[in-house]
């Protein structure tokens, strides 16, 4: 056991020595790596922040239930009665007249000649029902039973909104995945282009060492330890710009924001996303410095 680790320290301080040796161009692969990194950090960045104020949005569907045009004060109670004895399944109902309706109207869009010019109000009285299950086949259930009252002459589900959002974060999750993969691709050549440099540079000391019996894994060791720490030192970049990069947006977001009279805050990525990063980042630099060395080796 103390021989392993020996190993393995000696492994690292040459990694460490080799880095000190030629900062410049592991700065740069550090830096190609950060600022590839970034770009799928901030877009997930922004997909998680974008999930967080989707889910402030009231999540419930409503179901808008139309009157008949001539019915009275008894038929509204008739539905206001049935209504409750739906609480079950009903989270609040609000009431709108007619009246209120068509004022709503005139202020909204400015309709007041044409409203005047109109013998008779022409909107009906409405019932706005929020149901308390957003599950698609109950809340068709519950169309379904408000459209067998005879008071009521038509039901509209409003729920496409939900719909389209939840199709729109998928995608937008898939687009972020592809991304990731792609140019976790490319920085997968980049690390290994490095080290196939660096193997150039260390032949006669990589042959000496194979002559001497060195195995393949004592040969790949450093190498590997060599991926792994730009990896991180690239993953680490990485989080810093997209932290930096919220830090100057949230100001103009929250601003945003607050003219919709909402409170919404960008918030950078948490511990648990930036760990998650830098394991990619590591993991991508292994990868890359593993196929680099075994790709010697069999040579």
């Amino acid at each position: 056991m103390i021989s392993w680790g020996r190993t393995h320290v000696r492994a690292l301080s040459r990694v460490i020595a080799g880095i000190l040796k030629t900062p410049w161009s592991s700065a740069l692969t550090c830096l190609v790596m950060g600022i590839t990194l970034s770009f799928p950090a901030g877009l997930y960045t922004l997909l998680q922040n974008a999930r967080a104020l989707a889910g402030t949005v009231h999540a419930s569907p409503q179901i808008s239930l139309y009157l008949r045009l001539d019915d009275g004060p008894a038929d509204i109670g008739a539905v206001d009665r049935k209504l409750a004895r739906l609480h079950g399944q009903i989270e609040a109902v609000r009431f709108v007249s007619k009246n209120a309706a068509l004022k709503a109207m005139e202020a909204a869009g400015g309709a007041a000649a044409a409203a005047g010019s109109l013998p008779a109000n022409p909107l009906p009285d409405a019932f706005i029902v929020t149901a308390r299950s957003p599950d698609p086949r109950a809340l068709r259930a519950l169309q379904g039973v408000f459209r067998s009252w005879p008071e009521v002459d038509q039901v509209q589900l409003d729920f496409g909104w939900a719909k389209r959002l939840a199709a729109f974060l998928r995608l937008a999750q898939e687009t972020v995945s592809l991304t990731a993969v792609l140019l976790g691709a490319a920085l997968v050549a980049v690390v290994g282009n490095t080290i196939r440099l660096q193997i150039l540079t260390q032949r006669d000391e990589i042959e000496v060492a194979w002559l001497m019996g060195a195995t393949r894994a004592f040969i790949r060791r450093p190498f590997l330890y060599y991926g792994v720490a730009t990896g991180l030192m690239g993953g680490a970049l990485s989080a810093l710009i997209v932290r930096l990069s919220v830090a100057l947006l949230e100001p103009r977001v929250a601003t945003l924001a607050a003219l919709y009279g909402s409170g919404f805050r960008l918030m950078p990525p948490p511990p648990a996303d930036v760990a998650m990063l830098l394991l990619f980042s590591a993991g991508l630099g292994c990868l890359g410095a593993y196929l680099a060395v075994m790709h010697y080796l069999r040579r």
